[in-house]
């Protein structure tokens, strides 16, 4: 099986920022990328994949019935951002290749990605606007099809109450064939080591008009392994013009590297009244400025204590998700922050959960 060189080389050797994560995954299910051209099956999962701003990810899936077919999919890419004010602007690259094959003959193609983005806070609500365009080409047999698409999204996301958050997304897809609306809701649930995520949405309009639902959970099991289970209905997307088709999947996760880097789904509770954020000087000698669901996002200088910066306030009860801004513009989380998780946007939060002060 083939498969394009360039975007392979470009997953496997591009260099990691420090801090984030490498993990390896087995397991069975079904492919969930919708550039690959199968139907309803079971196959044997492995895959290695990295999280960060920047990502990266190598899968690849063995035949566990007749319906199956062997594939493999390999993808890297960047969300490169600065912070303007109160706003943060960048925009989301990435590359993907795949390779597939059937009794009768091979596929195998590539999507490009081009995103660009706006985002800012409003209170405890993340907003972020975002246009721009994909690039898909497959080859199967001796037929080949390209297709280039606009795609414009409006996401917004909020925490709800402890453990609980939730988000929306409306997002517009302009292709040769037409337009495409399409919405959607999701919302993510943590309750002790375990996080439970769901998410339903709808393709709008007469030529597609398709229902996509889905749940997933994971579970922490000491600090590096989680256990997972997945189940997706996927509709045809207008790059790809993919079959309806059900996806599943369960398997085990291993992190690679510091288990104190890991993505944290719970934290540990610390008593209400004045909360303390320390981070070393070591990280920037010259300004580090605060942010989180406290202050609504917007970055509030921390004073220098000895060897430190620090910052204190008081918080009512709850969960709260906060990251650290350098002098030129760069968020970080230092590795003194054990409790993390996935921002939704590419990056980590640091998790802090304040309790009753009775």
């Amino acid at each position: 099986m083939r498969i394009e060189l360039a975007a392979l080389i470009i997953a496997l050797l591009t260099s990691p920022p420090l801090g984030a994560q490498w993990r390896v995954e087995i397991g069975a299910g079904g492919s969930n990328h919708p550039q690959i051209a199968s139907t309803d099956s079971r196959s044997a999962l492995f895959g290695v994949q990295y999280h960060g701003r920047r990502w990266g990810y190598l899968t690849a899936g063995a035949p566990l019935d007749s319906a199956a077919a062997p594939w493999i999919a390999v993808g890297a890419g960047q969300r490169v951002e600065r912070y303007v004010g109160s706003f943060d602007v960048g925009s989301e690259i990435g590359a993907h290749a795949h390779g597939y094959r059937t009794p009768d003959a091979e596929g195998r193609g590539f999507l490009l990605e081009l995103v660009p983005f706006i985002g800012t806070s409003l209170g405890m609500t993340r907003l972020e606007l975002g246009s721009g365009a994909r690039y898909y080409a497959n080859r199967f047999a001796d037929e080949n099809e390209a297709r280039a698409a606009s795609d414009t999204y409006l996401l917004a996301s909020a925490p709800l109450t402890r453990g609980v958050s939730a988000g929306a997304r409306g997002r517009y897809v302009h292709t040769e064939d037409g337009g495409f609306p399409f919405a959607s809701v999701g919302v993510d649930v943590a309750v002790g080591e375990a996080l439970l995520s769901a998410h339903a949405g709808h393709w709008l309009g007469n030529l597609l008009s398709k229902p996509v639902y889905g749940a997933s959970a994971t579970l922490l099991v000491g600090r590096r392994t989680a256990v997972f289970a997945s189940f997706d209905q996927e509709a045809p997307d207008p790059l790809f013009w993919n079959p309806v088709r059900t996806s599943w999947g369960v398997g085990v996760s291993y992190q690679l590297g510091k288990a104190s880097s890991r993505p944290a789904v719970s934290a540990p509770v610390q008593p209400g009244g004045p909360v303390t954020f320390r981070v070393p000087l070591a990280e920037d000698a010259d300004q580090v400025s605060v942010a989180g669901d406290f202050n609504g996002w917007d970055p509030v200088p921390m004073q220098r204590v000895g060897d430190e910066w620090a910052f204190t306030l008081s918080l009512q009860p709850g969960v709260y998700h906060y990251s650290f801004r350098r002098g030129d513009g760069t968020w970080f989380l230092p590795s003194t922050v054990s409790s993390r998780t996935d921002d939704g946007f590419g990056g980590e939060s640091g998790v802090l959960i304040v309790g009753s002060s009775e």
